[in-house]
């Protein structure tokens, strides 16, 4: 089953992504500031027991850094032109555009951050991140686009409850609640 994302979904995703990538740069330029080692260059007095982790783990920054760039790019051209046009809808419109499903690109681009977030975090800090540059999360950015599947969920359940009463007769209540029952099921599987 192949989900369709909005471009209102997709504008939450990438504004939360957005501020955690940024949160991590954050922490490589403080690091740097400390003199963390990056391509076997101390940049101050700092030396690393691992140099060859850290120069692998800052190529691994810069190539998923780039990436997240290029597919936020992707991203905020898509939602502004939803956005611009008066036409469309953004908490309607899928989240594609001529090079396919923008969501699904940005869900792969973000994938190797949590690796790389781990690795800072690793017991006996074997890339020896300062301490004080970790990054922190507080302030990331919640959803705002609506979920039709969980309110229709919630308006079933209300459909439920006035069927238990028992104030319409019982071949009205079936035929309700299998109405019910497929249109949860076709909005499962869109």
């Amino acid at each position: 089953m192949s989900a369709s994302y909005t471009v209102h979904e997709l504008s939450d995703l990438a504004k939360a992504w957005a501020y955690e990538v940024g949160q991590i740069s954050k922490s490589v330029d403080c690091a740097r500031t400390k003199g963390w080692t990056f391509s076997g260059t101390p940049m101050a007095t700092l030396t690393v027991r691992n140099p060859q982790g850290v120069d692998a783990w800052l190529d691994a920054w810069d190539n998923a850094y780039a990436n997240f760039g290029n597919v936020l790019d992707r991203a905020n051209a898509l939602i502004n032109d939803v956005q611009n046009n008066p036409v469309l809808s953004w908490d309607v419109y899928a989240a594609t555009d001529t090079q396919g499903d923008v969501f699904s690109a940005m869900l792969d681009a973000v994938a190797p951050f949590d690796d790389l977030d781990r690795q800072l975090r690793m017991q006996g800090n074997p890339l020896d991140f300062p301490v004080g540059c970790l990054p922190q999360y507080p302030n990331v950015p919640q959803p705002t686009a609506p979920d039709f599947a969980l309110d229709f969920y919630n308006r079933l359940g209300a459909v439920t409850k006035y069927l238990e009463k028992d104030v319409m007769p019982t071949g009205e209540r079936i035929i309700l609640a299998l109405l019910s029952i497929g249109v949860l099921i076709a909005i499962a599987k869109r």
